[in-house]
């Protein structure tokens, strides 16, 4: 239906296909903003994420 996000992710990784570093897209912007009007979506992973990491 809409490739964008994965064409995101594509392109990130074209840009560190050569590097050891560990990276994940997370493609926010088509639910964030239905309607003009912030959804919160994604705060929580991103949150998690973070806080199992540091």
């Amino acid at each position: 239906m809409n490739a964008q996000s994965a064409c995101a992710a594509q392109f990130v990784y074209w840009h560190m296909d050569d590097t050891k570093a560990q990276w994940c897209h997370i493609d926010l912007a088509g639910p964030s903003f239905p309607k003009n009007r912030g959804t919160g979506f994604g705060v929580a992973l991103l949150s998690e994420t973070v806080r199992r990491i540091a």
